[in-house]
Protein backbone atom coordinates (compact mmCIF):
# COMPACT_ATOMS: atom_id res chain seq x y z
CA UNK A 1 0.00 0.00 0.00
CA UNK A 2 2.79 2.39 0.95
CA UNK A 3 4.68 1.52 -2.21
CA UNK A 4 1.56 2.21 -4.31
CA UNK A 5 1.08 5.60 -2.66
CA UNK A 6 4.73 6.38 -3.34
CA UNK A 7 4.31 5.65 -7.05
CA UNK A 8 1.15 7.78 -7.23
CA UNK A 9 3.02 10.65 -5.56
CA UNK A 10 5.90 10.39 -8.07
CA UNK A 11 3.42 10.43 -10.98
CA UNK A 12 1.77 13.53 -9.46
CA UNK A 13 5.11 15.34 -9.27
CA UNK A 14 5.87 14.47 -12.89
CA UNK A 15 2.49 15.83 -14.07
CA UNK A 16 2.92 19.05 -12.06
CA UNK A 17 6.45 19.47 -13.40
CA UNK A 18 5.24 19.00 -17.00
CA UNK A 19 2.44 21.52 -16.51
CA UNK A 20 4.87 24.05 -15.07
CA UNK A 21 7.26 23.50 -17.97
CA UNK A 22 4.45 23.92 -20.50
CA UNK A 23 3.31 27.13 -18.78
CA UNK A 24 6.82 28.57 -18.90
CA UNK A 25 7.17 27.60 -22.58
CA UNK A 26 3.81 29.16 -23.39
CA UNK A 27 4.88 32.38 -21.71
CA UNK A 28 8.11 32.44 -23.71
CA UNK A 29 6.22 31.80 -26.93
CA UNK A 30 3.72 34.56 -26.12
CA UNK A 31 6.56 37.08 -26.09
CA UNK A 32 7.75 35.81 -29.47
CA UNK A 33 4.35 35.40 -31.09
CA UNK A 34 2.19 38.40 -32.02
CA UNK A 35 -1.00 36.36 -31.83
CA UNK A 36 -0.31 35.53 -28.17
CA UNK A 37 0.87 39.02 -27.21
CA UNK A 38 -2.59 40.46 -27.77
CA UNK A 39 -4.36 38.26 -25.23
CA UNK A 40 -7.87 39.09 -24.00
CA UNK A 41 -6.79 40.96 -20.87
CA UNK A 42 -4.22 43.02 -22.78
CA UNK A 43 -6.76 43.93 -25.46
CA UNK A 44 -9.42 44.73 -22.85
CA UNK A 45 -7.04 47.04 -20.99
CA UNK A 46 -6.13 48.80 -24.23
CA UNK A 47 -9.73 49.53 -25.19
CA UNK A 48 -10.60 50.63 -21.65
CA UNK A 49 -7.70 53.10 -21.84
CA UNK A 50 -9.56 54.91 -24.62
CA UNK A 51 -11.80 56.37 -21.90
CA UNK A 52 -8.86 57.65 -19.84
CA UNK A 53 -8.03 61.21 -20.93
CA UNK A 54 -4.67 61.05 -19.12
CA UNK A 55 -3.53 58.48 -21.67
CA UNK A 56 -4.53 60.47 -24.76
CA UNK A 57 -2.05 62.00 -27.18
CA UNK A 58 -3.40 65.55 -27.26
CA UNK A 59 -0.84 66.74 -29.78
CA UNK A 60 -1.98 64.19 -32.38
CA UNK A 61 -5.61 64.93 -31.55
CA UNK A 62 -5.17 68.66 -32.20
CA UNK A 63 -3.32 67.90 -35.44
CA UNK A 64 -6.24 65.77 -36.66
CA UNK A 65 -8.71 68.50 -35.77
CA UNK A 66 -7.03 70.80 -38.28
CA UNK A 67 -8.25 68.56 -41.11
CA UNK A 68 -11.75 67.86 -39.82
CA UNK A 69 -13.47 69.91 -42.54
CA UNK A 70 -11.71 68.18 -45.43
CA UNK A 71 -14.07 66.02 -47.50
CA UNK A 72 -12.86 62.51 -48.16
CA UNK A 73 -13.09 60.96 -51.62
CA UNK A 74 -12.87 57.56 -49.96
CA UNK A 75 -15.68 55.32 -48.65
CA UNK A 76 -15.56 56.61 -45.08
CA UNK A 77 -15.12 60.10 -43.70
CA UNK A 78 -12.12 60.36 -41.38
CA UNK A 79 -13.47 60.73 -37.84
CA UNK A 80 -11.44 62.61 -35.25
CA UNK A 81 -11.33 60.73 -31.95
CA UNK A 82 -9.02 61.13 -28.93
CA UNK A 83 -5.92 59.03 -29.62
CA UNK A 84 -4.11 56.82 -27.18
CA UNK A 85 -0.39 57.46 -26.79
CA UNK A 86 1.31 54.95 -29.04
CA UNK A 87 4.06 54.23 -26.52
CA UNK A 88 1.56 52.86 -24.00
CA UNK A 89 2.30 49.58 -25.76
CA UNK A 90 6.05 50.11 -25.47
CA UNK A 91 8.79 52.20 -27.00
CA UNK A 92 9.19 51.60 -30.73
CA UNK A 93 5.86 49.76 -30.88
CA UNK A 94 5.10 51.82 -34.01
CA UNK A 95 7.60 52.76 -36.70
CA UNK A 96 5.35 53.89 -39.54
CA UNK A 97 3.13 52.74 -42.40
CA UNK A 98 2.24 53.91 -45.88
CA UNK A 99 0.67 53.38 -49.28
CA UNK A 100 2.11 52.45 -52.65
CA UNK A 101 0.59 52.26 -56.09
CA UNK A 102 1.06 52.46 -59.81
CA UNK A 103 -0.62 51.63 -63.11
CA UNK A 104 0.08 49.17 -65.90
CA UNK A 105 -1.19 48.13 -69.32
CA UNK A 106 -2.09 44.49 -70.01
CA UNK A 107 -2.97 43.82 -73.66
CA UNK A 108 -4.42 47.30 -74.10
CA UNK A 109 -6.26 47.02 -70.77
CA UNK A 110 -5.51 49.58 -68.07
CA UNK A 111 -5.04 48.46 -64.48
CA UNK A 112 -4.42 50.44 -61.32
CA UNK A 113 -2.98 48.88 -58.18
CA UNK A 114 -2.86 50.23 -54.63
CA UNK A 115 -1.16 48.75 -51.56
CA UNK A 116 -1.01 49.28 -47.81
CA UNK A 117 2.07 48.43 -45.76
CA UNK A 118 3.37 48.72 -42.21
CA UNK A 119 6.97 48.94 -41.02
CA UNK A 120 8.68 46.53 -38.69
CA UNK A 121 8.30 47.44 -35.01
CA UNK A 122 8.78 45.84 -31.61
CA UNK A 123 5.31 44.30 -31.94
CA UNK A 124 5.77 42.54 -35.27
CA UNK A 125 9.54 42.03 -35.60
CA UNK A 126 9.40 38.38 -34.57
CA UNK A 127 6.94 37.65 -37.35
CA UNK A 128 8.58 39.86 -40.00
CA UNK A 129 12.03 38.45 -39.26
CA UNK A 130 14.45 40.10 -41.72
CA UNK A 131 11.77 42.20 -43.44
CA UNK A 132 11.77 45.96 -42.77
CA UNK A 133 8.09 46.25 -43.66
CA UNK A 134 5.13 44.16 -44.79
CA UNK A 135 2.54 44.77 -47.50
CA UNK A 136 -0.71 43.62 -45.88
CA UNK A 137 -3.10 44.48 -48.73
CA UNK A 138 -2.71 44.87 -52.48
CA UNK A 139 -5.61 45.56 -54.83
CA UNK A 140 -5.48 45.47 -58.62
CA UNK A 141 -8.38 47.13 -60.44
CA UNK A 142 -9.19 46.95 -64.13
CA UNK A 143 -10.28 50.40 -65.26
CA UNK A 144 -11.39 52.09 -68.47
CA UNK A 145 -10.34 55.60 -67.50
CA UNK A 146 -7.16 57.14 -66.12
CA UNK A 147 -6.31 60.35 -64.30
CA UNK A 148 -4.83 62.19 -67.27
CA UNK A 149 -6.09 65.67 -66.36
CA UNK A 150 -5.60 65.60 -62.59
CA UNK A 151 -9.18 64.47 -62.04
CA UNK A 152 -9.85 62.61 -58.76
CA UNK A 153 -10.32 59.20 -60.38
CA UNK A 154 -8.53 57.32 -57.60
CA UNK A 155 -7.65 57.93 -53.99
CA UNK A 156 -6.04 56.00 -51.16
CA UNK A 157 -5.07 56.52 -47.50
CA UNK A 158 -3.94 54.47 -44.52
CA UNK A 159 -3.96 55.53 -40.86
CA UNK A 160 -2.31 54.42 -37.63
CA UNK A 161 -4.84 55.95 -35.23
CA UNK A 162 -6.04 52.49 -34.19
CA UNK A 163 -2.50 51.43 -33.17
CA UNK A 164 -1.57 48.58 -32.81
CA UNK A 165 -4.11 47.86 -35.57
CA UNK A 166 -3.97 49.68 -38.91
CA UNK A 167 -6.62 50.45 -41.50
CA UNK A 168 -6.59 51.84 -45.01
CA UNK A 169 -9.19 52.76 -47.60
CA UNK A 170 -9.46 53.96 -51.15
CA UNK A 171 -11.40 54.06 -54.37
CA UNK A 172 -10.91 53.75 -58.12
CA UNK A 173 -13.42 55.15 -60.58
CA UNK A 174 -14.39 53.71 -63.93
CA UNK A 175 -16.70 55.31 -66.48
CA UNK A 176 -19.79 53.62 -65.05
CA UNK A 177 -18.86 52.49 -61.54
CA UNK A 178 -16.65 53.05 -58.52
CA UNK A 179 -14.58 50.40 -56.77
CA UNK A 180 -14.32 51.22 -53.06
CA UNK A 181 -12.22 49.28 -50.59
CA UNK A 182 -11.28 49.15 -46.93
CA UNK A 183 -8.60 46.85 -45.49
CA UNK A 184 -7.15 46.40 -42.02
CA UNK A 185 -4.54 44.35 -40.22
CA UNK A 186 -4.46 43.61 -36.50
CA UNK A 187 -1.70 43.07 -33.98
CA UNK A 188 -2.72 39.41 -33.64
CA UNK A 189 -2.00 38.94 -37.36
CA UNK A 190 -5.52 38.95 -38.79
CA UNK A 191 -6.24 40.89 -41.96
CA UNK A 192 -9.48 41.51 -43.83
CA UNK A 193 -10.66 43.63 -46.72
CA UNK A 194 -14.04 44.82 -47.97
CA UNK A 195 -14.40 45.66 -51.65
CA UNK A 196 -17.81 47.01 -52.67
CA UNK A 197 -19.30 45.03 -49.76
CA UNK A 198 -17.55 41.75 -50.63
CA UNK A 199 -15.54 40.48 -47.65
CA UNK A 200 -12.08 38.95 -48.11
CA UNK A 201 -10.04 37.13 -45.48
CA UNK A 202 -6.52 38.14 -46.48
CA UNK A 203 -5.02 35.01 -44.96
CA UNK A 204 -6.08 33.35 -48.19
CA UNK A 205 -4.35 35.94 -50.36
CA UNK A 206 -3.31 39.54 -49.82
CA UNK A 207 -3.69 40.48 -53.49
CA UNK A 208 -7.23 41.09 -54.72
CA UNK A 209 -8.01 41.58 -58.42
CA UNK A 210 -11.23 43.32 -59.41
CA UNK A 211 -12.63 43.28 -62.94
CA UNK A 212 -15.69 45.52 -63.49
CA UNK A 213 -18.04 44.09 -66.11
CA UNK A 214 -19.83 45.66 -69.05
CA UNK A 215 -23.14 44.78 -67.33
CA UNK A 216 -21.94 46.76 -64.24
CA UNK A 217 -21.35 43.66 -62.10
CA UNK A 218 -17.88 42.67 -60.84
CA UNK A 219 -15.57 39.69 -60.88
CA UNK A 220 -12.89 39.11 -58.25
CA UNK A 221 -9.80 36.95 -57.93
CA UNK A 222 -7.81 36.41 -54.73
CA UNK A 223 -4.12 35.63 -55.08
CA UNK A 224 -1.70 34.40 -52.43
CA UNK A 225 1.21 36.76 -51.96
CA UNK A 226 4.44 36.07 -50.08
CA UNK A 227 5.50 38.41 -47.31
CA UNK A 228 7.15 41.30 -49.15
CA UNK A 229 8.45 44.73 -48.23
CA UNK A 230 6.91 47.72 -49.96
CA UNK A 231 10.18 48.23 -51.86
CA UNK A 232 9.64 44.81 -53.43
CA UNK A 233 6.13 45.57 -54.63
CA UNK A 234 7.01 46.82 -58.12
CA UNK A 235 9.05 43.72 -58.88
CA UNK A 236 6.28 41.51 -57.50
CA UNK A 237 3.65 43.25 -59.63
CA UNK A 238 5.80 43.11 -62.76
CA UNK A 239 6.05 39.35 -62.42
CA UNK A 240 2.43 38.84 -61.33
CA UNK A 241 1.02 40.72 -64.31
CA UNK A 242 2.94 38.42 -66.66
CA UNK A 243 1.21 35.28 -65.38
CA UNK A 244 -1.24 33.70 -67.78
CA UNK A 245 -3.99 33.27 -65.16
CA UNK A 246 -3.79 36.98 -64.34
CA UNK A 247 -3.77 38.08 -67.97
CA UNK A 248 -6.71 35.79 -68.72
CA UNK A 249 -8.69 37.22 -65.79
CA UNK A 250 -8.04 40.85 -66.74
CA UNK A 251 -8.77 40.35 -70.46
CA UNK A 252 -11.72 37.99 -70.21
CA UNK A 253 -14.78 38.61 -72.36
CA UNK A 254 -17.35 40.70 -70.49
CA UNK A 255 -14.77 42.90 -68.77
CA UNK A 256 -14.90 46.62 -69.38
Amino acid sequence: MIKRLYYLFVIFLIVVSCKKSNTENNFTESVKNDSNFWMYEKAKEHYQNRNDSLKWDNELFLTDLEYIDETSKNPMEFGVFPILKYNLLGENSFKGLGVSGNRAIIKNKNVVYKSFWVKQSELNKHRLSDKNSEVFFNIVVLTDTLDLKNKPLSSVEVISRNHPNYIGQGMVKTKNSKIEFIAFTTVDNNSYAIVNMRLFNLKFGKTILIAPQVDKSFRSMQVEMPMIEFEELENYMTNLLKEKRIIDFLTKKGNI
